[in-house]
């Protein structure tokens, strides 16, 4: 992914060092791995999973932060392949700031959501899920997941009352009618 600041352009990529960046890898794991493991687990009805998405939507801000600093670390942060423009987080968030000034119309700039979309495609493109080992750990829930469910046998329902009709609840009431009067005599 690409973006351009002062006629500058900047590649965000989610390879080496994002996959080293804990903060990103957290941020991504709140923002991506519940919708996984929803997807895993249904289970979890639809309005569980919007419940814990709002939640977390008061921290969507730092989290497209700094999955966006972790994308830029690569090739323009302080490591070996990297042309050291961007030291720090406050500098990524300087450059988004500028970006979303340049740019009002591109979609990135319009909403940390949409930066955040824009981002899970490009983490996808380079792997970053394969290489932190996200997109494994969740495969081996799922195939658990599936395992438990089919090894659940059903339970016979024979065992359970079964509840009166209409007429054998009339009937048992005429009854216990019966009984009172027979009582009072």
């Amino acid at each position: 992914m690409n973006i351009t600041v002062n006629g500058k352009e900047y590649i965000l990529e989610y390879t080496f060092e994002a996959a080293e960046c804990h903060e990103c890898i957290d941020a991504a794991m709140d923002i991506f791995g519940g919708m996984m493991t929803a997807k895993i687990d249904s289970k979890h009805s639809e309005e569980m999973q919007v419940r814990d998405f709002l939640m977390s939507l008061s921290d969507l801000p730092r989290m497209a932060m700094d999955m966006f600093y972790a994308g830029l670390l690569e090739n323009h942060g302080t490591g070996p392949d990297g042309d050291g423009t961007i030291t720090s987080r406050a500098d990524a968030r300087c450059l988004y700031k500028q970006f979303c000034r340049e740019n009002p119309e591109d979609e990135r700039a319009t909403s940390y959501y949409a930066l955040c979309t824009s981002i899970a495609e490009q983490m996808e493109k380079d792997g970053f899920f394969k290489r932190t080992g996200m997109e494994d750990i969740l495969e081996n829930m799922e195939s658990l997941v599936k395992s438990k469910q089919k090894k659940q046998p059903k339970k016979p329902m024979d065992h359970q009352r079964k509840k009166p009709t209409k007429a054998q609840k009339a009937a048992m009431e005429a009854r216990a009618e019966g009984k009172e009067n027979d009582f009072q005599s």
